[in-house]
């Protein structure tokens, strides 16, 4: 809805646009309400017209679908040329395209070469040197340990205490050399070094006279897996391939093949428009234990897939975009089990194809990181999942066997602590077998360092949650199929308004860890709410006392609750300060909420509106967590 759009999904680029003048803004290769946004002259509008940006936009790589996005607002495509170029210029002279919107597109990208210096001269330096200084790897530093959050915390086992703690087992492929410190894709960046979570620790711990030991746990379940080799199908495996996407019909070809890998290409007689095939045999595993499989498929290419295993469904795309996708197994060794699997892609006769691989048990590993832990009076495990472009999550499990090891070593030792490297939600069904949970996100070089300081106590977790952790995916706003992953290339956002936190709260859904939620190893009271009317604003003040044992800060947040209209939220966050306070040390926070606080997107006037009526003020430290109210009247 135009009210959905105004308020909630633009209205981040509204305040960088005020606040922070980027040059350019890129436009995305989805459509909005039907039409691609690099050619949707209502969005580009809002943002050149509405909120008079002077700089430029760009498209994402082949977002540009025609030279119509020209007229839109559309002004420099990549990569260049295949609608912006020779197109353009045929537009131009048959009169389709104004010659003045040529003109205001290359103004607009010249103004901002300008205003960055482009044209005064060769920048010196050497674009591959590491310029990495201490204050670069400080500043790092700062802002991993600033932007962890500290999620649980039973029994205090955090901060680590040497009058407390002898022995600390740091366990998880994520706190050696796989720990993940960055997204994939357009966020990969490539650091000079990255100082690992077990290095860290044990450097720490020895400052104390503690011990700490490393085990992995398991292998990286964020690396490629190893393709299953022939023979583990002593008898081969039978592929049908289909001339259409529903393996339906009768199949056009039927082969033979030692096992499942993208080199084993389609005929070139399948339809353009795309194909089908199904893979089936039995494999033979060569031991007992727990196996990872991964069925993954080209990325680039518009696949979806499944995997049974002796009848039972490990793994299914449900009908999204196809990429790794891993599931674990118990199999017996030695004794054969049947397998299929269900592969097509859209808009290709080749190219592609799955690849099943596997890891062997790791039993021993597992049991080797238990035992560990076991003997240990605290037990850290580190465990994430990889993020990036190119791919929409299908779950928001953790990958492979990690789940199963975290409870495993939360049933070894009570005190086991779980540090998180995640790019968002993750499902917890272990929650209540372990002490204490941390969310490091993607820290960057200096992860080891950062993390270490907030375990040892160095540094108080001050970190707030940007987004709502369900229980599940059953709770999450988009949970029927027409909201994600869509029908028929159509996906319907019928939430509306209610996006994030405001869902929870319209329906009464208890999360796992709420909006803004993020704990610290000291307490924070609210008191003393003051609401006062100025003119235009509204002055919202408070009092933040830090009421327990150490230094540390809280992010007081301030939420505004409108009058009662049907499908409205019952509060959205309208501002946040940080408070840094010793022990004892009471301080105001104060909040100045402008008209845009009250205000409403009118679809009909194409106007922010503000009803009159009483608006509730709400302040405290989450989304959940407000002990103070009051409210005031707008007229």
């Amino acid at each position: 809805s135009g009210r959905a759009l105004r308020e909630v999904y633009l209205s981040q680029f509204e305040a960088i646009v005020a606040e922070a003048a980027p040059a350019s803004v890129m436009c995305a290769y989805s459509t909005v309400n039907g039409e691609p946004a690099c050619q949707n002259a209502a969005l580009l509008a809002n943002l050149k017209t509405d909120w008079a940006f002077p700089g430029f936009v760009t498209s994402d790589w082949y977002a540009a679908k025609s030279v119509e996005a020209a007229s839109a607002g559309l002004d420099l495509e990549m990569p260049a040329g295949f609608n912006l170029g020779a197109p353009l210029g045929r537009a131009i002279a048959r009169g389709t395209v104004p010659r003045e919107r040529l003109d205001d597109m290359v103004r607009r990208v010249l103004t901002q070469m300008f205003r960055f210096g482009m044209f005064d001269g060769n920048p010196p330096g050497d674009a591959t040197a590491t310029v990495t200084t201490d204050a670069h790897a400080a500043v790092a530093r700062e802002v991993a340990a600033k932007g962890t959050v500290l999620l649980k915390n039973s029994g205090a086992v955090l901060p680590v205490e040497p009058d407390t703690v002898g022995s600390i087992a740091v366990i998880g492929a994520g706190a050696g050399t796989a720990a993940l410190t960055r997204g994939e894709g357009s966020a990969e960046v490539e650091a000079p070094y990255v100082v690992t979570p077990a290095q860290a620790i044990a450097e720490r711990a020895r400052a104390d006279a503690m011990t700490a030991t490393y085990a992995p746990g398991n292998r990286d379940p964020n690396l490629p897996i190893p393709a299953v080799p022939a023979s583990a199908f002593p008898q081969g495996l039978g592929v049908e391939y289909f001339d259409n996407e529903s393996l339906s019909g009768e199949p056009i070809h039927a082969a033979q093949m030692p096992a499942v890998a993208g080199a084993a290409m389609p005929p070139p007689d399948l339809a353009t428009s795309g194909w089908s095939a199904r893979y089936t045999g039995t494999i033979l595993p060569p031991e007992s234990g727990s196996y990872a499989f991964v069925l993954d498929a080209d990325p680039a290419l518009p696949s979806t897939m499944r995997l049974r295993i002796d009848g039972r469904v490990l793994v299914d795309s449900g009908g999204a975009r196809s990429r790794s996708r891993v599931a674990t197994v118990d199999l017996s060794g030695g004794e054969p089990v049947s397998l299929e699997i269900e592969y097509a892609e859209t808009g290709t006769n080749g190219g592609g194809g799955p690849t099943l691989g596997w890891n062997l048990p790791t039993d021993t590993l597992e049991a080797e990181a238990v035992e560990l832990a076991a003997r240990s009076d605290v037990a850290v495990v580190f465990a994430g999942s990889p993020q990036g472009e190119s791919e929409d999550l299908l779950t928001i499990g953790l990958p492979g066997d990690v789940d199963r090891l975290i409870a495993a070593v939360g049933a070894a030792n009570p005190r086991t602590v779980v540090v998180l490297n995640t790019g968002s939600a993750v499902a917890m069904p272990w929650i209540d077998d372990v002490a204490a949970v941390v969310e490091a996100w993607y820290p960057g070089q200096e992860y080891g360092s950062a993390i270490a300081s907030v375990l040892f106590g160095d540094v108080n977790p001050s970190g707030k949650l940007p987004v709502t952790f369900p229980r599940g995916l059953a709770d999450v706003p988009a949970s029927r199929p027409e909201q994600w992953p869509g029908t028929g290339g159509m996906v319907d956002y019928a939430e509306g308004l209610l996006v994030g936190y405001r869902w929870y709260d319209a329906n009464g859904i208890a999360p796992l860890f709420p909006f803004g939620a993020g704990l610290s190893y000291t307490t924070f009271a609210f008191e003393a709410l003051e609401i006062h009317r100025e003119d235009s604003t509204v002055s919202v003040e408070a009092r933040v006392t830090n009421v327990g044992s150490r230094t540390g800060a809280e992010i007081a947040q301030v939420y505004v609750g409108y009058p009662g209209s049907p499908g409205e939220p019952p509060r959205q966050l309208r501002g946040f300060e940080r408070a840094e306070l010793d022990r004892g040390e009471a301080q105001r926070v104060r909040f100045q909420l402008d008209e845009t606080a009250f205000a409403r997107w009118d679809e009909q006037t194409r106007a922010w509106l503000t009803e009159t009526g009483e608006y509730r003020i709400m302040v405290g430290s989450s989304s959940v967590d407000l002990p103070l109210e009051g409210s005031v009247r707008i007229r």
